[in-house]
């Protein structure tokens, strides 16, 4: 429990004052919006906004302030105002969860950090995939509906063996502690501090979602001759990758909210 009194900590330590202006954006834009403050409790957050974009309930936003990132979760839109529910706030640096996935590193020369963050997987082959709004009255409904079904087990083939060609089917699961801004894991490589290592990791989404990333070591400690305990950062990271990053994080966040509650009966 000492990791969630440490956010609660630094969630009161930034509180967002009435009155106070404030951006924000989906997890999954780039621009932001400008919004007032018109209440904040430990319930909801309120917001009044001269030029709304499309937001819709469920949607996950980030309030960006001078000290640090607010994430919530839209529960009410109406006329030019937000009620969000308050998730978690993170100062300077993004939310860091643990989690259990495949993940793999090698030391690489700095050059090759240039060749930037990508995203493995997804859902690259959609556009070949049979949209069943093009169905018409001349096919058979049964026919149609088993073509969609070849079509969706063809992308799930094809996507295993982009994954496999990337070397991260075969990859053993780890201990991962990651944020979007970098990641803490066991790798058996020796490295030290300022090396540039290239990661990959398989993201436990559905479908789960392969990145390929490049970082620098801040920290090694070594645990046996052939394992160490080693910390990033991610460098040369693309709005795309980090966003999908945060995404995840956030959906682990909510997984390990709900169970805590469920074994305990209590919210964290």
């Amino acid at each position: 429990m000492h990791f969630y009194r440490h956010h609660q900590e630094r969630e009161k330590a930034m509180k967002l004052n009435a009155g106070k202006d404030i951006y924000y954006k989906s997890t999954s834009d780039i621009t932001k919006h400008k919004a007032t403050i018109v209440a904040n409790d430990a319930n909801s957050i309120v917001l009044q906004a001269d030029n709304m974009p499309d937001v819709k309930n469920g949607q996950f936003l980030v309030i960006t302030t001078d000290d640090g990132y607010h994430y919530t979760e839209v529960i009410e839109v109406k006329d030019r105002t937000i009620v969000l529910k308050p998730m978690f706030s993170e100062r300077r640096q993004y939310f860091r969860v643990d989690d259990v996935f495949p993940v793999a590193s090698k030391k690489v020369g700095s050059e090759s950090a240039f060749k930037g963050a990508k995203i493995l997987l997804e859902h690259q082959y959609d556009a070949e995939l049979l949209d069943a709004d093009l169905q018409n009255e001349t096919i058979n409904p049964s026919l149609w509906k088993m073509l969609l079904d070849i079509n969706r087990k063809l992308g799930m083939i094809i996507e295993h063996l982009h994954l496999e060609s990337e070397g991260l089917v075969k990859i053993e699961p780890s201990r991962v502690n990651i944020s979007a801004s970098g990641m803490r894991f066991v790798a058996n490589e020796k490295l030290k501090k300022d090396d540039v290592v290239e990661v990959k990791m398989l993201l436990p989404t559905h479908p789960p979602t392969g990145i390929v990333a490049y970082s620098n070591v801040v920290r090694v400690d070594v645990i046996d001759d052939d394992k160490y305990d080693i910390a990033l950062i991610f460098s040369h990271m693309n709005d795309d990758v980090r966003e999908e990053i945060i995404r995840y994080t956030i959906n682990r966040q909510r997984e390990i909210i709900k169970k805590h509650k469920n074994e305990t009966g209590n919210d964290i």
